[in-house]
């Protein structure tokens, strides 16, 4: 499970960074909403990165059965859906 979430993670990385990065294919001509779309790619970059290396530290430690790094990633896992669950109640 934590592997096939690490594709995806790398998935958003991935439309970030090439959001952010090719403005050519994103460009628009107001000026507040290419500012918008390039805050967003940001935050999808460090969405990714943090969905990356939280599935990179379950498969780890479901390998070496680590009950420390578990343990750490089910924290990290509740406390990011904690985190999404209150921003879409808002």
């Amino acid at each position: 499970m934590f592997c096939i979430t690490q594709f995806g993670g790398v998935a958003i990385a991935f439309v970030g960074v090439w959001v952010a990065v090719d403005e050519r294919t994103f460009h628009l001509t107001v000026v507040s909403i290419t500012a918008l779309i390039q805050h967003a790619a940001y935050v999808a970059i460090v969405v990714g990165s943090c969905i990356i290396i939280i599935s990179f530290c379950g498969c780890f430690g479901a390998a070496t059965a680590s009950k420390c790094l578990l343990g750490v990633v089910s924290l990290l896992s509740c406390t990011h859906r904690t985190g999404v669950s209150s921003c879409i109640e808002m």
